[in-house]
């Protein structure tokens, strides 16, 4: 399984990036975030089981991001709440699995009638 992380070079992205990355069955964990400089975080939290990539890819735009986002089998938002929308319409174009680690439920509003139609 493929794993892509949206704000993978934050605090609570980077864990998940690592927690995935030691998981069974992942094959591979890309982290995607849009700033650079985050892909300079110690990699100590990034360690991964024997055989998994661990990738970055920075994405300042949603282009990138959904570009990013290709061939993943299930993407983790650690983003901004500002981002759950956007995210969300990006996997169900991809056809990847969604999983949000939290929001803010205005901004989200009707995130679940937007991703049953």
């Amino acid at each position: 399984m493929r794993i892509a992380v949206v704000g993978g070079g934050g605090a609570m992205g980077s864990i998940t990036a690592a927690d995935a990355a030691r998981s069974e069955g992942v094959s591979a964990v890309t982290i995607i975030d849009v700033d650079p400089d985050r892909e300079n975080r110690p990699r100590s939290d990034r360690s991964s089981a024997e055989g998994v990539a661990i990738g970055v890819e920075i994405a300042p735009d949603r282009a990138a991001r959904r570009s990013a986002l290709e061939g993943h089998d299930v993407v983790v938002n650690a983003a901004s709440h500002t981002l759950n929308v956007e995210v969300m319409e990006d996997c169900l174009a991809i056809g990847a699995n969604y999983v949000d680690l939290g929001g803010f439920a205005a901004a989200g509003g009707n995130q679940h009638d937007r991703a049953i139609r």
